[in-house]
């Protein structure tokens, strides 16, 4: 089966030094696939390339970790992708067991950490 639906989990995004992921991210929704990023951080200030926005990438994206569950039940992703074996995975792992019901606000966040 070839998923149609992808999540990534990242540290930032977008980040200035990490264009790779979000060349990543438009050459699968080139291919047809449906992607939402979930940002373990804040979006940084300042430069940014600007075909995040003109690709749409920066409104697939969510920053706030204790909306992550519910993005992902609203999404329902075919794979749950970390990028990079340190908090990301830390991070979708957790949100891979988590059950489908809304966790109390601030939970999510708690784990990650």
């Amino acid at each position: 089966m070839t998923p149609r639906r992808v999540a990534y989990v990242v540290n930032v995004f977008p980040k200035l030094s990490e264009t790779f992921i979000a060349n990543e991210l438009v050459e699968l929704r080139r291919r047809g696939l449906e992607v939402r990023v979930l940002s373990l951080r804040p979006r940084p200030e300042g430069l940014e390339h600007s075909f995040i926005a003109q690709t749409g990438l920066d409104q697939l994206t969510s920053w706030n970790p204790s909306e992550f569950p519910s993005v992902l039940r609203q999404f329902r992703p075919q794979w749950l992708h970390a990028h990079f074996a340190t908090e990301p995975a830390a991070a979708a792992r957790l949100l891979a067991l988590t059950p489908p019901n809304p966790s109390p606000p601030g939970v999510v966040r708690a784990r990650l950490r």
